[in-house]
Order: structure tokens, then sequence, then C-alpha cells
């Protein structure tokens, strides 16, 4: 005969509760996977989409010869120039706007006081990493 009852001074054990370590690696796991996937997203706008000039164009160069000697001129991949060049004893500033198509370097600037573009075409001869030839 089986009894259902239970036995007396037997003492009763809550159950164990699980520690719930999993949620937070799961969310930890999660947020570096979206910091991974924002990152080469970002990579591949920066480098690939965003990339307007031609990569031995991008960085700093220097003019060693002809009316502008001495001149400095910055190219950024996104396609902004800034140059710095010596005029009548004083260092001026230049901003352009630059792109590149076929063998034509096309540098748009605007007038600080009239706000009007103007925009110079000059012919790309020599391009490597170490020269840079244009013609007007």
């Amino acid at each position: 005969m089986k009894t259902n009852a239970k036995k007396k001074n037997q003492p009763t054990t809550p159950p164990q509760q699980v520690a719930a370590s999993g949620p937070w690696k799961r969310r930890l796991l999660l947020g570096l996977l979206v910091l991974v996937v924002a990152g080469g997203t970002w990579a591949v706008f920066e480098f690939v989409v965003w990339n307007k000039l031609p990569r031995e164009l991008v960085g700093k160069w220097e003019v060693v010869e002809g009316p502008q000697e001495g001149a400095i001129f910055h190219f950024h991949r996104s396609g902004f120039m800034v140059g710095a060049f010596d005029a009548r004893g004083f260092v001026n500033f230049v901003e352009a706007s630059i792109r590149v198509e076929g063998q034509n370097m096309y540098a748009t600037t605007k007038h600080p006081k009239t706000g009007e573009e103007l925009t110079r075409v000059q012919v790309i001869r020599t391009l490597t990493e170490n020269e840079l030839v244009l013609q007007d």
C-alpha cells in the first residue's frame, strides 16, 4: 500500500536557482556584432564609395617648378583640396572641390566675397605616387 504522507522532521530545500549568465552574454555578443558590422560598413563607404579621387593623387603635393613654385596642396579622398601659396610676400589659402574625369582635373573654387564659383580645368600629363604633372 502506498502512502502520500510526508515524513515529519524532513527538511524541505527550496529549488536551486540557476544563475542567469546567458542573457548578458548574448547582449554583449550582439553589441560586438553590431559594432563590427557598423565599422565594416563605414570602412566600405570611406574607402570605396566616398573615394572620389585616384589614390595616387590623394596626399600632400609641393610645386617644384613653375609660377606657383613652393605652393603646397593637400588632396583629400572626398574630393576636397586645400592649398597654401606665397603671393607677394603673403601666404594665401585656397579651397577647392576637385573631380577627375579621364585625364582632366576640374578644380572648382568659390570667390570669398561674391560667392561666384569658378571651375578651372587642367590636363593630367603624369600621375604616379611621387610625381604629378599638370597642364593648364
